[in-house]
């Protein structure tokens, strides 16, 4: 559903492209995309994203392991929608709070929600720094979604 945008340069031939320019990928709707969802369109880049990494990883012993937490936000209207993979957080700052949007999908955040660590103690954590989901690390990913309401003069 999404195409990369064009980067050709003077090496590659029409329908390739370069691969020196690695930072920076935006997806753009096809021409022939059908009308979909914010969720559903996040979700669509975030899997090819994930393919995208994985493929270049494939046969390179230095890549090999390689992952990347990931955040984006988008605002429709009064809406706010999130996709996270990994611990990179997003906040919303209205009138009266900071509120963290995301969850991080870490080891002892895992530990804390089931219980099984009290989050002062997950400063200190030998495995404080584990990450369960990333991008580019599993054929399957599971990113999660939020939906928020937003007013004017929030701050994302």
């Amino acid at each position: 559903m999404f195409d990369r945008p064009s980067e050709q340069s003077s090496t590659t031939s029409p329908g390739e492209t370069d691969t020196s320019k690695k930072s920076g990928t935006i997806f753009t709707f096809a021409p022939s995309a059908l009308v979909i969802t914010v969720i559903s369109a996040m979700e669509d880049a975030l899997q090819q994203t994930n393919r995208r990494l994985l493929k270049e990883a494939q046969g390179r012993a230095e890549l090999e392991g390689m992952g990347t937490t990931f955040v984006a936000a988008t605002v429709v209207g009064t809406e706010l929608y999130v996709a996270n993979v990994g611990d990179s957080r997003l906040y919303l700052i209205d009138r009266e709070k900071i509120s963290q949007i995301t969850q991080d999908h870490s080891l002892v955040e895992e530990m804390i929600r089931r219980g099984e660590l009290r989050r002062e103690e997950a400063r200190f954590h030998p495995n404080k720094n584990v990450i369960t989901r990333a991008l580019g690390a599993n054929v399957n990913i599971v990113p999660d979604f939020f939906e928020v309401s937003v007013s004017p003069g929030d701050v994302v």
